[in-house]
């Protein structure tokens, strides 16, 4: 079995809309999103990947890379060739060292805060620290590769049924007639997916060297 194209997914999410669907359009974009949903809730082991981000000597914190979405499992210090503590949040992170924040001195604890890493203390040369963590998914593209990020038999009723059950859920919104039965089907099928998807990728990991309070 081999990971199905994107094109074979919405033809399989056309197959069952009427003719000349005023969703059709806009079927890509659909199916895009339920990806986008899917990996911001799941870890999906294909999207676990590292970069490094180089702290500055004369601020607390530093841009996250672009592709980093969720769960920050690990940070390793170059400098200090280690691993860091990693705090829940910034107001824990700040607690810690309060009455000594933005000392100089080496790095000893991260917390993520929005698009920014927040660390202390601050290093008087750059340290390069390289982050573990979940990146966002590469959208899908019409004529292009299926979802590379999702286990193959799990690829087109995840991203075909959850978008179907969004479009009949928008159709039923506006007044359109749907058929009721059809709806529950799809709404099923796509559950049944979803708990598939969450006996394969297990439960939510703790991160390495974390600390909650």
């Amino acid at each position: 079995m081999s990971v199905p194209t994107f094109n074979e997914i919405l033809r399989e999410v056309t197959n069952h809309l009427p003719a000349s669907s005023p969703w059709e359009g806009s079927i890509p974009d659909t199916v895009n999103q339920v990806l986008r949903e899917i990996a911001a809730k799941y870890l999906l082991p294909d999207l676990a990947t590292k970069d490094d981000v180089d702290t500055e000597t004369d601020s607390s914190y530093v841009t996250l890379p672009a592709t980093f979405q969720r769960n920050l499992e690990a940070v390793y210090s170059a400098d200090q060739t280690k691993f860091l503590d990693i705090y829940k949040s910034l107001i824990v992170l700040e607690k810690k060292f309060e009455g000594y924040l933005d000392s100089a001195g080496k790095v000893y604890g991260v917390a993520v805060q929005g698009r920014n890493l927040h660390y202390q203390y601050i290093p008087e040369t750059a340290d390069t620290l390289t982050l573990h963590f979940y990146k966002y998914p590469t959208l899908l593209t019409v004529g292009g590769a299926g979802p590379a990020c999702l286990p193959e038999h799990m690829a087109k009723p995840l991203l075909a049924y959850g978008a179907l059950r969004k479009i009949y859920t928008e159709m039923e919104a506006m007044g359109m007639k749907v058929d009721p039965q059809m709806k529950v089907f799809f709404d099923l099928k796509y559950k049944e997916a979803i708990a598939d998807l969450h006996r394969f990728t297990g439960p939510e990991r703790t991160p390495f060297a974390s600390i909650s309070a």
